[in-house]
């Protein structure tokens, strides 16, 4: 491994953003229609706020539903790496690089260096050639699972899998691993993390994902899987999602997913909007109007990022802040503008500039060092 030097001024790795969904999903890939050359409010991010943000590194997530078949799976996901190269393509400011060094350079000239993530090994198909495919067009983690279990591996969410890792899952972290494709554990159960713990040779992620003791919600890490990933040599890439960050919040977005399930609605990740009926749609706005959403702060995302450190030191932290894979977003950190304001607000809290720099992008390349 070669040592990741620090940079001059304080620049912002991104472990986890969604706008490649976004873009598929309310803009067809139509960069024009979107806006996000001169600035759109209806996204997280766009080429603006990601320079006010000082992003200097961002691994794009390449998402689908895990639902979907694992043909299609397999599709969509291409679809999406395709796009994130046409993204990267289209800007003189942007750049896919290969590994921590390159990212680091890019870094240096002032200019954003990219890499992908794929959020789900239901867009593998259960196939190693795929995985292999996906490493040549430049995909440099991948999480295990999202929502749904797969065959070879048990989601947080979704229906158990013997043993959490199969046998078949053991050979997909091997090849991560020879591949220099980093394993992410974000979503995936605890039972299933601690079997890939196991069989990784390389140090892996949680890509995006916050503290259990803080917050009981099944994709937030318990402190004792925190220190295997630290002790992996790995990082936990702490996240903005609301119901992640305040236990009111989650408790309130499980009795909506209930309502919603009672109402006839389907997944939060489909790409037709609508409503079952109009009588549905309007009960909802009641009891939401009745009901009113808890909204975090930036203070809460500190609370998580302090109680990470005094559980595993600040070798092992990093951002992952799932910018545009959420609806709400904590009030201070409503964009991908918003990243000096959270340095701010750590440094006043006594976080000294190494802190910072290892936070915000040293720890995160030091990882894909050790997977290059």
């Amino acid at each position: 491994m070669s040592e990741i030097d620090y940079l001059s001024e304080l620049v912002v790795a991104d472990g986890h953003n969604d706008l490649p969904w976004q873009m598929r999903v309310h803009y067809q890939y139509d960069f024009d229609a979107s806006g996000f050359d001169s600035g759109n409010g209806k996204l997280h991010t766009d080429g603006p706020r990601l320079s006010e943000g000082k992003v200097g590194f961002q691994f794009w997530s390449a998402f689908v539903p895990s639902h979907l078949s694992q043909a299609d799976s397999v599709i969509h996901t291409l679809e999406q790496i395709e796009f994130i190269h046409r993204l990267v393509e289209r800007s003189p400011n942007f750049a896919l690089v290969e590994s921590a060094q390159d990212a680091l350079q890019v870094m240096e000239r002032g200019q954003l260096a990219g890499m992908i993530g794929v959020e789900g090994g239901h867009s593998l198909g259960g196939s190693l050639g795929v995985l292999r495919v996906f490493r040549r067009l430049g995909v440099r983690y991948l999480t295990l699972t999202h929502n749904d279990s797969t065959e070879w591996a048990e989601s947080a969410t979704g229906e158990p899998v013997a043993e959490g890792l199969t046998e078949l899952g053991v050979q997909f972290i091997h090849e991560l691993n020879k591949l220099g494709i980093i394993v992410d554990l974000s979503h995936v159960s605890e039972k299933a993390s601690v079997a890939a713990l196991e069989h990784t040779t390389r140090p892996p992620i949680l890509s995006h994902s916050n503290c259990r003791s803080l917050v009981d919600h099944p994709r937030n890490a318990r402190d004792s899987l925190i220190k295997k990933v630290a002790d992996a040599s790995g990082v936990i890439m702490l996240t903005f999602v609301p119901a992640f960050l305040r236990q009111d919040v989650a408790d309130y977005e499980e009795e909506l997913a209930k309502v919603k399930s009672e109402l006839g609605f389907g997944t939060d990740f489909s790409e037709t909007s609508g409503f079952p009926s109009q009588t549905a749609a309007e009960t909802l706005r009641g009891w939401m109007r009745r009901n009113p959403e808890p909204r975090p702060s930036i203070n809460d995302v500190v609370a998580h990022l302090e109680h990470a450190r005094e559980l595993v030191g600040i070798d092992h932290l990093g951002i992952g802040s799932d910018f545009d894979g959420i609806e709400q977003t904590p009030l201070g950190l409503e964009d991908v503008s918003k990243y000096p304001v959270l340095a701010e607000t750590l440094k006043q809290k006594g976080w000294s500039d190494k802190d910072l720099h290892s936070l915000f992008y040293r720890n995160t390349l030091r990882v894909i060092s050790e997977n290059d």
